[in-house]
């Protein structure tokens, strides 16, 4: 019998990562500042990565970048995203090369692993020095990436607030109101994403009663089907 085998994913690094931006129809409280709603059109895109392609921890080469971007506009794309790396000169490249080919970038906003201290300061500055290097150039920004998962208890599903460890949760709070806050005082027409995944979405009733300001939420699943 001829068994016929369907895989449908839907991550960060598929075509449709981004198709799956759900706007939230509010404005942030800060600065009395009205942020643009997304239009109206579906969004498609992929990760793209600057560092890696050819073996784990390779240094930079533009012409990945270039290769990467070049598919994406092959495959019909609108919007491109990558992690925004300590280089800025990688981020430059990035942005410029993903706006000549009419790509929308989006630059996804992780905490450098060797930050130490005052967790809101530090996000507020690194957030607020890329965001004003890039006002006017980015329209979107990743708050962390699939931030909820990192808070939720062992063995929870994370779909309910109290599934969230206390201590882990005023941690991941701080983090993303730091990077939050840190956008909105370097572009204030940018648009801030916050990302969870899976059935990890209970945490973000909370982050919104805390006051982390955001205007699109992202939803990363995996779905596959088997047809035998």
């Amino acid at each position: 019998m001829k068994k016929i085998i369907i895989i449908t994913v839907a991550v960060v690094a598929c075509l449709v990562t981004l198709s799956v931006l759900l706007w939230l129809n509010r404005t942030p409280t800060q600065n009395n500042t009205t942020v643009k709603p997304m239009d109206n059109a579906m969004h498609t895109g992929a990760v793209v990565r600057a560092f890696g392609l050819d073996k784990p921890y390779s240094p930079y080469n533009q012409q990945n970048l270039i290769k990467q971007l070049d598919y994406l506009k092959e495959l019909g794309a609108s919007d491109s995203r990558a992690n925004a790396e300590i280089d800025m000169t990688v981020n430059d490249d990035f942005v410029r090369l993903s706006l000549e080919r009419s790509l929308t970038p989006t630059l996804i906003l992780e905490p450098p692993q060797s930050a130490s201290g005052n967790v809101y300061n530090l996000m507020y500055a690194y957030a607020q020095r890329v965001a004003t290097r890039f006002n006017g150039k980015v329209d979107y920004y990743q708050l962390g990436n699939e931030a909820s998962g990192v808070a939720i208890k062992p063995g929870f599903p994370g779909n309910k607030v109290t599934d969230y460890d206390e201590t882990k949760y005023l941690q991941l709070k701080d983090m993303l109101k730091g990077l939050s806050d840190g956008v909105r005082a370097g572009d204030s027409d940018a648009q801030r994403i916050i990302s969870s995944n899976w059935l990890g979405v209970g945490v973000m009733d909370r982050l919104i009663s805390d006051k982390v300001d955001f205007e699109i939420f992202l939803w990363v699943s995996i779905k596959i089907i088997l047809k035998l």
